[in-house]
Order: structure tokens, then sequence, then C-alpha cells
């Protein structure tokens, strides 16, 4: 896969900042033909895609995605685009105010709603569905029976399962836009994240040309089959399913030249070298990645918010108690709560992963697991949660903190761990973490000078690759206020009390 030669395209969103090269010819490609940008972390995928929505006059845009990167898309339209958009993005508006967890038929129809709403007035809009709601009938639907002019899937090496409902539905979705001449686009970072067979799902929703439409065939004609043993004679046993199938081990290689040519037209694909030598080292925009909390934690999280709002109205809570009050809040979303008695955290998770703690395993499985990655948390009981999650990878985990520093080797980041925790308090200052190129903002420290600390400890002489910040947050909570005003740089203790006082913010 190589990077399409194609003439200069002027960049239609209105930024301060110049886009890159491969930005530019990625436009390119997407202003001809439907194709796979295979760019990695921070490489800003979604600003070319809009970028192509805009130069496309795109009227009637579909996004699935995984639910963490909803807020990506909202966000990017609302400060990138040049149009004003209608965006649906998850949220139902009840009789009292948005719903924290509405039904797939009360989404699906808020989207009708909203897709009216924008024809009338003549405006482009733009609904963004995570595919886990995509199979549940109301939901499927209406995917299947709007007029779409360009389908984008992000994330798009989650459609790799081709048995699976949703890369079936997706497929059917998109042979709908093309069938009327509209756009898919896919988007991911791993494009093929177990082995070369993984691109059938993802090319068949890009165009069946390129590869058919039975993923028997293909496999039939591209796979190795994972062999159990060898007989003495020489003659392999294959490995099977219990029904009898044989399994799949990847490409076989004398035809995985043949399978690279033949989608290597359709795939815009950026290199992590190509990536370090067009951003340099510069700081990058964090970026945001959000869970839901479960009915219980959210329970929990909306009484104490509730009574630190009435704490707020009558007057008889100060910022600098409000901030540790907020400390509470943030346990909450963290997977723990507060014992009324001791004022200590007691776990909510039931046993499994709290929900940030799920979020993070799912943003590392995506990611290489000999790749190093810094995570901050502001909690102990957080730090314990990113081993867990670690060593549930089978990556090795160490630590800087308060209570030990093994993720240390004199004043750089140990050579002997894959994933390493850190408290801000700990490791923002006089440490170098070079070694990583991700750093994944647990829970954050809310001081901006050692938000600053932590993320330059990652940044700084002795890196030599593009940096990404990851925040993980919970939507419709005190982190998403707190995100922005980091993001925007704005003082945190203003904008946890913008909250409590039930302002908009930012």
């Amino acid at each position: 896969m190589t990077t399409v030669e194609a003439p200069p395209v002027a960049w239609p969103l209105p930024t301060e900042w110049q886009p890159r090269p491969y930005q530019l010819d990625a436009l390119a490609l997407l202003l001809r033909r439907n194709a796979v940008l295979d760019h990695g972390l921070g490489a800003g995928k979604t600003p070319t895609v809009l970028a192509a929505l805009e130069a496309l006059g795109a009227m009637r845009v579909l996004v699935l995605c995984p639910a963490k990167v909803i807020a990506v898309w909202r966000d990017e339209l609302a400060e990138n685009a040049a149009r004003t958009w209608t965006v649906w993005s998850g949220t139902v508006q009840g009789a009292r105010g948005p719903l924290k967890n509405p039904s797939v038929s009360r989404r699906a129809a808020s989207i009708i709603e909203a897709n009216v709403a924008a024809i009338r007035v003549r405006r482009p809009f733009l609904a963004v569905v995570n595919y886990e709601a995509t199979a549940q009938k109301p939901m499927r639907d209406l995917l299947l029976g709007t007029d779409w002019d360009v389908l984008v899937c992000d994330e798009s090496h989650k459609l790799a399962g081709a048995g699976a409902k949703t890369s079936k539905l997706t497929a059917q979705v998109a042979a709908r836009v093309r069938g009327r001449n509209g756009r898919v686009v896919l988007c991911t970072g791993t494009f093929m994240p177990h082995s070369a067979l993984s691109v059938y799902g993802q090319m068949r929703t890009l165009d069946t040309a390129v590869l058919g439409t039975s993923w028997t065939a293909f496999k039939a004609r591209y796979a190795a089959w994972r062999v159990l043993r060898i007989t003495p004679d020489g003659d392999p046993i294959y490995h099977k399913t219990p029904r009898g199938d044989l399994i799949p081990d990847g490409v076989r290689a004398d035809r995985e030249t043949e399978l690279m040519e033949r989608i290597a037209p359709h795939v815009h694909r950026v290199t992590q070298e190509e990536l370090d030598a067009q951003t340099g080292l510069v700081e990058t925009a964090p970026q945001i990645r959000t869970c839901t909390l479960r009915p219980a934690t959210r329970k929990v999280y909306d009484a104490l918010e509730r009574d630190l709002i009435a704490q707020t109205a009558e007057g008889t809570i100060t910022s600098a108690n409000a901030m540790v009050n907020v400390l509470r809040l943030a346990q909450v979303t963290s997977g723990y709560g507060v014992d009324a008695t001791t004022g200590s955290a007691m776990s909510l998770d039931g046993g499994d992963l709290p929900e940030k703690a799920a979020l993070l395993a799912d943003e590392l499985a995506d990611y290489p697991a000999d790749e190093p990655v810094v995570v901050f948390a502001r909690f102990h009981h957080d730090l314990d949660q990113i081993r867990r999650v670690a060593e549930k990878q089978g990556r090795r985990y160490a630590e800087i903190s308060g209570r030990r520093s093994d993720g240390l080797d004199g004043h750089r980041m140990t050579t002997g761990a894959e994933v390493v925790g850190v408290q801000p308090q700990a490791g923002g200052a006089g440490i170098s973490l070079t070694r990583a190129a991700l750093c994944i903002f647990y829970s954050s420290d809310w001081s901006l000078a050692n938000y600053d600390q932590a993320k330059r400890r990652v940044l700084r002489q002795g890196q030599t690759r593009h940096v990404v910040y990851l925040h993980l947050v919970a939507e419709e909570t005190i982190d998403v206020s707190l995100f922005y005003a980091l993001k925007k740089r704005r003082d945190t203790n203003q904008a946890v009390l913008a909250r409590l006082k039930g302002l908009t913010t930012p």
C-alpha cells in the first residue's frame, strides 16, 4: 500500500493550522473514489474526512464508530466545519431534558426528527451512531431506509469479522450508498489488526468489486490453514472447529502479493515514519475517548452531584471545598463510590472492570503490544485498575507513584515494562518518559501546571516520535468539563463551579 500521487487540492476547512501533505493527498483521493484512510493515532483522519465532506457538498452523512469516539466527531465538526451542520451524536431529549440511557428505538426516532429538521432549513446533517446499536431492528431499519450521501466507518477494523451482524449490516448500508453514487470512507489506524485476512470485511463494505461478496470464496483463495500437527509421513493435520470447519491462520505466502495489489489502489496509508517526519515534535491537541457509566454507578454519581449542586445553590460551598468534594465525583467515574461513614473509596464494579478500565482495555487492544504506553492517573485505586488491564492483556506493568517507582531506571522510564502507570504528583517533573509515544490520562490532575508538566515528560528532548495524548472520559460527568478546561487551557476550578451552578461548559 502506497501513498497515491495526486494533484494539490484546496483545503476547504477554515482552520489556522496548515494541513499536512499526507492529508492533502488523502483528500485528493477521497474526492475521486471510495477509500480507506489507514492512518495512525493522532494523524488527523477526522479533519481529513470533514474536509472531503465539505468539498463534496455532502448533505446527509452517516458515521458509524465505536461509542468511545462519538464525541470526537461531534467536537471536530463543531470546531472545524466550513458550513453550519445539524449533528446528532446520541442525545435524546425527554420531557425533563436529555435522557441518560435512551433506548435504541428512541435514538432512531430522534435521528429521524433531527434529519427532518435539517431538511426543513436546508442544512447538512450528520448522524454519529455506535456500531453496537446498528444491528437492533429500529436502528437497522433507519440506517437502511435513509438516503445517505456519505457513509464513514471509523475504526473500520471493527468490521473485520466478516460473519458478524454489524459487519454484514454495514456492508448493506454501504451498498445502498454506492448505489446512489455516494461516497464510502473507512478510517483506521490498524487496517490489518491480526492478519491480511482482516481486510475482507472492510473491503466488502468499501467496494464488493475488490474482493468479492463471498467470505468462503475469499478464504478458499487466500487463507493459510492452521496446522494442528504433522504426521510421520509429513502430511499436515489441520485444526478444525467443532463443526469441522478449517481455521484460517493468516494469508498464503504465494497469494499475499496478489492480495496487496488488489487492495492497494483503494488504501491511503501513512506509516509511522512518514507521520513523524511530517509532524515533527510538536504538541498535538489532546483527544477524547468516552464511556457511559453503568446504571449502578450513575445512581451513585447523580446523588453525589445533586448534593453538591444544592450546596452551590445555597451558597454554602466555596471553590476550595468544591474541589475536594469533586474528588469524590472523580472517584465515582473511575468505578469507586465513597463510604459515607469512613470517607474511603468502595468498589462499584461488581467484580468486572470499571467503565474507564474497560475503555482503557479497548484502547490498548488496538495498540501494538510491544509499544510502551504511559498512563497517568490521580488515585492509587486507578493505578490498580491500570495494572489489572495490563496484566489481562499480557503487558508488563510498572509504576511511578507515591508507593512504588519500579517504572523508573534512574530518571528515565524503565525498559522493563510496556505499560507504566504514573501519578502526576510523582512523575510530573525531572523525569523522562520518552520511550512512549502514547500518553493516556485515565484520571487527570486538575492543576494546569501539573498537567502541562505531565505531558512534557513524554514530549521532551530525546523523543523522536509523534506523541498522541488521549483522555478517558465518562460522558455526562464532571470529566467532560475538566477535559475541555484543560484542552482550552482554562482554570479547572472555574470549570467545576460552572457545571455545579448549571452553566454550560465550555
